[in-house]
């Protein structure tokens, strides 16, 4: 259930991106800034349809997301798939197996919300500082740190609740009581 929710805000959060960035797409100027230095500074400028190839990235990264999450999910063999105890994961009876990969796609679900942070944060850094609107850097470099937290925090604790996961798991699967 929280995996759809999950994957239901990834869609809100980029069918709004794209709502904001096509609104502010016809206020742009030809010249956009494309680039950015910490401080929320540009490094670089380039046409408008920059914005809107920062919308199909993004766009295409959640769709890569939703479709292996759908293949793993539908398929649980992991032959192509890199994740924590897999050789675990692979002893299990595939129900199970697909049960303990809901784990994996929480998690890269729940990444993916950073993600479409950061795309939310870049499309508003070029729209403000396209209009000649001075980014506030000390705000810029704390939402950079906040999602980079946040991302390293998900990491973390991939792992050990995969781990957790998988021995109730066995423990269910074997008859043992669990832990």
């Amino acid at each position: 259930m929280l995996n759809w929710l999950l994957a239901a805000l990834d869609l809100l959060l980029l069918l709004g991106l794209w709502g904001y960035g096509l609104l502010a797409y016809e206020k742009l100027p030809e010249r956009i800034p494309t680039h950015f230095d910490l401080q929320g500074n540009a490094l670089a400028w380039g046409p408008k349809s920059s914005l809107l190839q920062v919308l199909l990235i993004f766009s295409g990264l959640t769709a890569l997301i939703l479709a292996l999450s759908a293949l793993t999910l539908r398929d649980a063999r992991l032959t192509w798939l890199k994740v924590p105890h897999k050789d675990r994961l692979l002893r299990l009876p595939p129900a199970a197996r697909r049960e303990a990969l809901s784990v994996v796609w929480g998690f890269l679900w729940a990444l993916l919300l950073g993600v479409l942070l950061v795309a939310w944060l870049i499309s508003w850094m070029i729209a403000r500082y396209a209009h000649g609107t001075p980014l506030p850097g000390g705000l810029v470099i704390a939402g950079e740190v906040l999602i980079l937290a946040y991302v390293g925090i998900l990491t973390g604790l991939l792992g050990r609740s995969l781990r957790g996961v998988l021995e109730r798991l066995e423990d269910r699967i074997s008859g043992e009581k669990p832990r």
